[in-house]
């Protein structure tokens, strides 16, 4: 009779999924990792950012586009030589500078409650942001 209290008080399959998160209850994973990658590019007096893979493949400044809750990870990849890093404001994430051709750096950070809507993303190097250097990280509704 003991073991059978016992056994009663032990978590059943159907408490451990009662007990999830929100986000799994309406089909959304609780957290999912994407992944981007920038290149710095100087081209017609403009410095920019270009997407590397993906759907941004080629595109300049792209938007990268994210789920609430995402794990994101963006590298960046000097294409042109000079220096120039990446920050979004909003999530207080910066990477450290790529100074030389082929330089990477990459942040990883989390969407976490940060409401839908657009984030901006740039250059932290005098100019280079009024140059061009920008884009916008977008969570979208879930």
């Amino acid at each position: 009779m003991a073991a059978m209290s016992l056994f009663a008080c032990a978590p059943q399959p159907e408490d451990t999924v009662s007990a999830a998160p929100a986000s799994d209850q309406a089909g959304y994973p609780e957290t999912t990792e994407v992944e981007f990658t920038l290149k710095t590019i100087a081209e017609n007096g403009k410095l920019l950012y270009i997407g590397v893979g993906g759907e941004i493949d080629g595109v300049v400044n792209p938007d990268l586009v994210v789920q609430p809750g995402a794990v994101i990870r963006i590298v960046l990849i000097n294409g042109d030589g000079m220096v120039h890093d990446l920050f979004l404001p909003d999530f207080d994430v910066k990477t450290d500078y790529v100074k030389r051709i082929g330089d990477q750096q990459e942040i990883l950070f989390e969407a976490g409650d940060m409401q839908p809507g657009p984030y901006v993303y740039y250059c932290t190097l005098p100019g280079h942001r009024k140059a061009g250097q920008e884009g916008k990280l977008i969570i979208t509704n879930p």
